[in-house]
Parts: C-alpha cells; structure tokens; sequence
C-alpha cells in the first residue's frame, strides 16, 4: 500500500495534467500506446489527460506486478449521471480489498489509492477523498470540500475491452461537447495543495487559501507554465497556445 501512494503522488508530483496537444494539433488522436505514451509523458515531459496519464500508470503497475484493471467512469461534478463515460481509471487488488489508483483526473485528482470500502483518506496534499457504494454495481468518488462531500464521478466494475477506452479516447479528442477541445486544462498536485490552469486563468490552492492571476498576454503564460509547472513546450507552441484559448475564451 505504501508503494502504491508513493507511485502515485511521485507521479502527480514530476508530471500535469493537460490538454495542450489536442488544442496545439486541432483535434488529432493522442496515442495511447506505451512507447508513445513513455515518449510524450516522460520523455518530452509535455504531460497529459486522463487517458495518457492513466494508460502510462497503469501500464506501470502491470509492470510492477500488481494485479490491476482499467474501467471507464463518468464526470458527474456533482450532477446527474446521463453523460459519456470519458474518464479512465485503474481499480487494484491489494490483500483481497480494491482501490482506485487515479492520476489524470485534472485539479481533483485524488493524491492517495482510494478504497472501494467507503473508507476516508486524505492524501499527501490534504486532500480527502471517499467511494461510496450507489447500488450493488455502482460507485462513486466524491471529495470533501469544507464540511460537504461534492461528487466527481460514478465508475461500475463491468468489462471493458481495448476497442472502449479507444472510442472514449477518440470521442474526448475530437467532440464539440468536450471540454478538451474547447478550452485550456492544466493542472500539477502539490505538497501544499494544487496549481492549475483554467482558459487564461492560473489558479493556486495551497493550505486552503485560492489565489487566481489572470494571463494577460503569451508571456504571463510562457513564465507560469516555466516556472510552476513541469511541462516543456516551446515559445512559439506556447504563442500559438495562447492565441487558441483567447479565440476559445
């Protein structure tokens, strides 16, 4: 268990969460194969969303030997349930009990394996999150904000097949309806709380307190994206970013 929270909030720690490169390439398809992903991810360090992020960990964990499978889950933010299921996760059996290992779930990305059992747990950021049961196939993760539990998304444990995640992949690439296609996400887990960026507006939430700073032009981008987050992209990338996400905004 200890390994398993140390991978995970290593990871959140060294890598974003982002969707730069679908913006950056007009919708192209991210390749989700491993030395692809291995490439983009470590490598190049130009990070990714949740099915990169989730794909390259999860290929991880069958490589350390853990028994670990991947199912999808649906965005909830707090809301009813008819929505696509566009979330990745990895669900790993550890001395007979489950937890969710997820690292590409954007600002709440929970920092800590959560249980299936209901059980409380606060990860190394402070962040608590629980799983609470919805019925006999139904789950759903939900974290506490102030004094309320605040739902991010509903998973069941049926079989999925590769040709799913490839459908939910291609649909987050490329729809109109999703987020990534039509504004800026970045998001980095830290030891205080979280950074993130949401269209042109770097937010940190760090001991409990948000500030929010407004990027103004190219360069106040270029400087955050250097010096807060561990991401590589070039000026005229950043540049061309930049001019995407105004027209977006």
């Amino acid at each position: 268990m200890n390994e398993l929270n140390e991978l995970i909030a290593s990871f959140l720690q060294q890598y974003t969460f982002n969707n730069i490169d679908i913006l950056l390439s007009h919708r192209k398809i991210l390749r989700l194969d491993k030395d692809s992903l291995i490439d983009k991810l470590i490598t190049r360090k130009r990070g990714g969303y949740c099915f990169e992020n989730n794909q390259y960990f999860f290929n991880l964990l069958k490589d350390k030997g853990y028994d670990v499978n991947r199912y999808l889950g649906r965005v909830v933010y707090g809301g009813g349930n008819d929505v696509p299921r566009t979330h990745q996760i990895s669900i790993v059996n550890l001395g007979g009990e489950k937890f969710v290992a997820d690292v590409g779930f954007g600002p709440y990305t929970p920092g800590i394996s959560v249980p299936l059992s209901g059980s409380l747990v606060r990860a190394f950021n402070g962040n608590q999150y629980r799983i609470i049961k919805l019925d006999d196939h139904s789950f759903q993760l939900e974290t506490l904000r102030e004094k309320d539990f605040f739902s991010l998304y509903q998973f069941d444990l049926a079989t999925y097949v590769a040709a799913d995640f490839k459908i939910s992949n291609y649909y987050t690439n490329t729809h109109d309806d999703s987020k990534f296609t039509s504004s800026l996400t970045l998001s980095q887990l830290d030891k205080r709380g979280v950074k993130f960026i949401n269209n042109l507006l770097f937010s940190t939430i760090f001991d409990g307190v948000r500030k929010d700073i407004s990027l103004k032009e190219s360069e106040d981008l270029r400087r955050v994206l250097k010096d807060d987050f561990s991401v590589s992209y070039t000026e005229d990338e950043i540049e061309k970013l930049y001019s995407i996400v105004q027209k977006l905004s």
